[in-house]
């Protein structure tokens, strides 16, 4: 087995995540130059997509918390226009 699940939401699995291909670029360009990917939130909306590299938390609640206060930020400051998605 090469480790990736079968997501079949008719047979109870896992329902499929659509990642935008800015995202899968972003991540990608990062694995090349870091040897990683760094905790980053994405907010995409009508007028413009963009992202923040984020510090890592010392405990899963903390990391919750710096996600949620950065894509609130994101979404407040009315640059990617009404938000559609947040990853």
């Amino acid at each position: 087995m090469d480790g990736s699940r079968e997501a079949v939401p008719e047979k109870g699995g896992a329902t499929p995540i659509n990642i935008p291909d800015d995202i899968l670029t972003i991540a990608k360009e990062s694995m090349f130059r870091l040897g990683g990917i760094p905790p980053t939130v994405f907010v995409l909306g009508p007028t413009h997509k963009t992202y923040m590299p984020l510090p890592m938390g010392a405990t899963p609640a903390e990391r919750v918390r710096i996600m949620t206060q950065a894509g609130a930020a994101l979404a407040q400051s009315g640059e990617v226009g009404e938000v559609e998605q947040v990853i």
